[in-house]
């Protein structure tokens, strides 16, 4: 199943653990009904703080166990997110949220609850839209989409480009235990249609 056909969010919650029985598990779904903003979901992720980040196809939403906030795009307030269309989430080691939307990438800062989107300037030849992103051990923020994968490092701010070459297609990103950044890549074979799916360490 293609992970923008997910129709249904489940939660997992631990009811009964004793050293002499087996684990056992209790279900809850959660939908539109719930106050989930929608029952397409993309992504999700789980910040330092211990909530969930639910990435749907109509906006960001928190949920603390109890309760879902729900945050959207408003056309006339540029401190909103870019896009509802949420593709993917990161956290940095200062708790702030990286979001890629179907409209573009921001960075979420929890303390003031605002977006910001012009975080990286980005070449002219490039557009701010991404499928995934994450963050490395040495605190770069990688983003990758079909032609393109993007460095942005969180010390000096710098940004480094790598276009994708004639039979190179990036696509999701990856970390060892190690912190190091995998990359999902697509090759396509000169002699033909064929193509074979690799996870290559970065060594850029």
């Amino acid at each position: 199943m293609k992970r923008y056909t997910q129709t249904l969010f489940l939660f997992l919650f631990l009811i009964l653990f004793t050293p002499s029985k087996a684990e056992e598990y209790s279900f809850r779904r959660y939908t539109n009904k719930n106050g989930l903003s929608h029952n397409t979901i993309p992504c999700s992720f789980q910040d330092s703080e211990g909530y969930m980040w639910i990435g749907t196809e109509e906006g960001l939403n928190r949920f603390d166990g109890y309760t879902f906030r729900v945050y959207k795009n408003h056309p006339l307030d540029i401190q909103t997110l870019p896009g509802n269309s949420i593709h993917s989430i990161s956290e940095d080691s200062d708790g702030r949220l990286w979001i890629c939307t179907g409209s573009g990438s921001c960075y979420f800062d929890k303390e003031t609850e605002k977006f910001e989107r012009n975080f990286i300037p980005f070449e002219d030849e490039y557009s701010p839209y991404f499928s995934s992103i994450i963050k490395d051990k040495d605190q770069n923020i990688w983003f990758t989409r079909r032609d393109l994968i993007v460095r942005f490092s969180l010390k000096d701010k710098t940004v480094k480009h790598f276009p994708a070459g004639d039979y190179f297609e990036g696509w999701n990103i990856a970390l060892t235990e190690k912190g190091i950044p995998f990359f999902q890549i697509t090759k396509v074979f000169i002699s033909g249609k064929k193509r074979a799916i690799l996870f290559q360490k970065h060594r850029f």
